[in-house]
């Protein structure tokens, strides 16, 4: 099982492993061009009889991946070593047999390739050839699914810091309550705009006892109130006293998301 890998590296060696073991082959790899020179490969994972060996770089040109169909595969039973002298490693690992499929992203770009090989001629598993193919789509689209998935999450992570340096350099810090747990989180930058520390947890009613008493602090129940009742959104600037006593004044978004008729919580800015 790929998804359940702590790391990519981790899920890419153990699909390695696993199509070498579903093909009784004795090498299964997975490749990627190399970024800035899409005319070389460079293994991501390259296991050899279980073990996971050293990557490896080579030219796409005099390599057998050089023939993939525009079926996305490429399968060559006998004569690796011989049909592509050029091939170093694979004449150095006297590579008798070569299959792999190309790995592609939900938009079509290519993202590698995961095969195998062998000292031996391939003999297929089953009788019927095509069942073999179809096997090894299935494998090339858990990785691709797994490489997707995973570049998503990494994507994100970015966007998300890239997020947090923006709001810290302008002071925008972000809130949100939850009204059927009652649990209200801050961000960092909303922590050091009220003046508290990274450890303290606030609620509505903490949150509320910042706000300057009076037309202040009216001014926020009102528009918290309209928010949760009618599903209103609110835009106020108010006075708030930080936790070291500073008067502060302070720009507070909220919005409210209803489902089902009902405000089920509420974020916003500070």
């Amino acid at each position: 099982e790929i998804t359940d890998a702590a790391t990519e590296e981790e899920a890419l060696q153990r699909a390695a492993i696993g199509v070498a073991r579903a093909f009784s082959v004795r090498i299964g790899f997975i490749s990627q061009p190399v970024a800035g020179e899409p005319s070389c490969l460079v293994t991501r994972a390259l296991a050899d009889g279980g073990r996971i060996q050293p990557n490896i770089r080579s030219r796409v040109e005099g390599t057998p991946c050089e023939t993939l169909s525009q079926g996305g595969f490429a399968i060559h039973r006998a004569g690796v070593s011989d049909r592509f002298p050029r091939h170093d490693w694979a004449v150095n690992q006297c590579i008798e047999s070569f299959f792999a499929i190309e790995l592609r992203d939900d938009g079509g770009q290519l993202l590698g390739h995961i095969g195998g090989m062998d000292d031996k001629p391939m003999h297929w598993r089953n009788t019927d050839p095509e069942r073999d193919i179809d096997l090894l789509r299935l494998f090339g689209g858990r990785v691709a699914g797994e490489i997707n998935r995973r570049n998503a999450e990494r994507q994100l992570r970015w966007a998300n810091e890239l997020l947090q340096r923006s709001s810290e350099a302008a002071r925008i810090g972000t809130w949100e309550l939850d009204l059927e747990s009652g649990e209200l989180f801050w961000s960092q930058v909303t922590r050091t705009i009220h003046e508290v520390g990274a450890h303290f947890d606030p609620d509505s009613e903490a949150a509320l006892s910042f706000y300057k008493p009076g037309t202040n602090r009216d001014t926020r129940e009102r528009a918290y109130a309209r928010a949760v009742e009618h599903g209103e959104a609110y835009d106020e600037e108010c006075e708030i006293v930080t936790a070291t006593g500073r008067e502060v004044w302070v720009r507070v978004i909220g919005l409210p998301v209803v489902a089902d008729g009902r405000c089920r919580r509420v974020y916003g800015l500070i």
